[in-house]
């Protein structure tokens, strides 16, 4: 007698495989063995030595810098460069004495893609550190609030190239929603800083205004505000459009 079902049922493991999707490592292209690990690798080296020989230069004279952070920025970068050409020898070195670093070579392929971005972070926020207080040198006034703003501009950045890595490697929702808000609100921030600065070097703080600069500072808050909407209103298009697809 049949019982009307199907003599073989498909196994569920690969109804369930093909629906899974492979999720790529965060910073694949930073792992050792990849063919883009050496160009990163070349790119932060670049960027170290720019901001050690700028600082050098900074020491020696160069512009109004305070010199310890001159000393400071030199020392960090220097023994970033020390950190990251040690980290690329690792595997080259054969057996050490200490069982710490042949764990380090052990797993080099797993904490190297990871240590290349924390160290261009660190880059980044050196050099940007470095060319932000040497703008006094050219008339263009700093004071706390400008530079907690330029400050929050950096870690903004870093953070939403994270987020970006992140969002690619999980898509989702709520990764695409954090990633595009980091990342409009970094261009509002910079607009603001922007017109801030450029206001500051027109007319600083205490100076009396006269119709020629009140004029300029007001067409300069129009031009930002008017960046700040178009930034707002690419935010909510770029939002709205993917809540449609």
């Amino acid at each position: 007698m049949k019982s009307g079902l199907p003599s073989q049922l498909p196994p569920l493991s690969q109804s369930s495989n093909q629906d899974e999707t492979p999720v790529q490592p965060l910073f694949e292209r930073y792992r050792p063995s990849h063919r883009l690990a050496y160009s990163a690798y070349r790119q932060t080296v670049q960027a170290l030595w720019a901001t050690c020989g700028l600082s050098a230069l900074f020491v020696w004279g160069f512009w109004g810098q305070p010199q310890w952070l001159n000393w400071s920025l030199l020392g960090i970068s220097m023994g970033l460069l020390m950190l990251l050409r040690g980290a690329r020898l690792l595997p080259r070195s054969g057996q050490h004495r200490l069982s710490l670093t042949n764990a380090l070579t052990a797993t080099r392929e797993s904490w190297f893609r990871f240590f290349i971005f924390a160290t261009q972070s660190l880059a980044m926020l050196c050099l940007g550190a470095l060319l932000w207080f040497s703008l006094p040198a050219i008339g263009v006034p700093l004071n706390p609030a400008l530079d907690v703003g330029f400050g929050a501009i950096l870690l903004f950045i870093i953070l939403r190239r994270f987020l970006n890595e992140w969002a690619n490697c999980h898509p989702s929702d709520a990764g695409f929603l954090w990633h595009e808000v980091i990342r409009w609100v970094t261009v509002m921030l910079i607009t603001i800083l922007l017109a801030v600065a450029t206001s500051h070097s027109v007319s600083p703080l205490g100076h009396p205004l006269t119709g020629d600069t009140t004029v300029l500072i007001i067409i300069i808050w129009v031009v930002a505000a008017f960046a700040v909407l178009c930034s707002l209103i690419m935010l909510i298009e770029s939002l709205r459009r993917r809540r449609q697809d």
